[in-house]
C-alpha cells in the first residue's frame, strides 16, 4: 500500500470506498482483465467535493480496502488523496502521479458511466485529458445523459482503440461495458443501521472488521 510509482501503464479507480463491497473489487478485476493494465489502484478520496463526508475515518476505510484485496496480485492500494484535510480536485491528484511516474507512461482514470454523465461539473474537467485517458464503464444498455458541451469534447476525444491508448500517455476518453452487481455502499450503510444481513455484499473480512468496530450504527 502506499503511492504509485511504475514506469508502466497504471490504472485508476477511484472512489470514498465506505465501506468498500463486493461490487468495487468485482470491476476493479474485471477492468485489469479488460485493459490488460495490473495492479489496478483503488485510490480512496479523503474529503469528497461532490457528495457528504465519509462516515468511516480515513485510516478505517484504508484498513477496509487492505482486507478487501488481500491475497489478490491484480489490485493495490493508492493513498495520494485519502489523508488530505482540504477538498480533493482530481486533477491535482493526477497531476501528482503524473509527476511521479512520468510524462510517458499511460495512466487510465476509470470512472462510472454516471460520473461521467455530470463530469462536466469537476474543477478544470476539460484539462483532465492532459494527465490522463478516462475510461467510462457502463452496465449494457445503460442511458447516456450528456450536456451539449460534455457531448462534444468526448466525442473530440473519443477512442475505441485499447492497444493505441496504451501507446500513448494521456488524452483519450474509452468507453467499455462490464457486468456490475446492484451494489451500493449507501445500501450497505442502511442495512447496517437495520442490523440487515450483509451476506454477498461485502468481503467476509470487511463484514467482520465493521462489527468489530461498530461502524455505520
Amino acid at each position: 500500500m502506499g503511492k504509485l510509482d511504475i514506469s508502466m501503464a497504471c490504472a485508476i479507480f477511484g472512489g470514498t470506498f465506505d465501506p468498500v463491497h463486493l461490487g468495487h473489487i468485482k470491476i476493479a478485476v474485471d477492468l485489469a482483465e479488460h485493459l490488460g493494465v495490473t495492479p489496478i489502484a483503488l485510490m480512496p478520496c479523503g474529503k469528497p467535493t461532490h457528495r457528504l463526508p465519509p462516515v468511516a475515518t480515513p485510516l478505517q476505510r484504508l484498513d477496509m480496502l487492505q482486507l478487501s484485496i488481500s491475497g489478490n496480485p491484480n489490485l493495490t492500494i493508492d493513498d495520494t488523496e485519502i489523508g488530505s484535510t482540504t477538498p480533493n480536485f482530481t486533477i491535482n491528484s493526477l497531476d501528482r502521479i503524473r509527476s511521479r511516474i512520468g510524462s510517458e507512461a499511460a495512466i487510465f482514470l476509470c470512472i462510472g458511466s454516471d460520473t461521467l454523465n455530470h463530469i462536466d461539473s469537476w474543477y478544470k474537467w476539460t484539462e483532465l485529458t492532459n494527465y490522463c485517458h478516462i475510461v467510462a464503464i457502463s452496465r449494457p444498455g445503460s442511458p447516456k445523459k450528456y450536456s451539449p458541451q460534455l457531448t462534444e469534447w468526448i466525442s473530440s476525444h473519443r477512442s475505441i482503440d485499447l492497444r493505441k491508448l496504451k501507446e500513448s500517455p494521456a488524452g483519450c476518453v474509452y468507453q467499455c461495458e462490464l457486468s456490475m452487481l446492484n451494489i451500493s455502499s449507501t445500501k450497505i450503510r442502511q442495512k447496517i443501521k437495520q442490523n440487515e444481513t450483509l451476506q454477498q455484499l461485502l468481503p467476509k473480512k470487511v463484514v467482520n472488521y465493521i462489527q468489530t468496530n461498530n461502524l455505520y450504527k
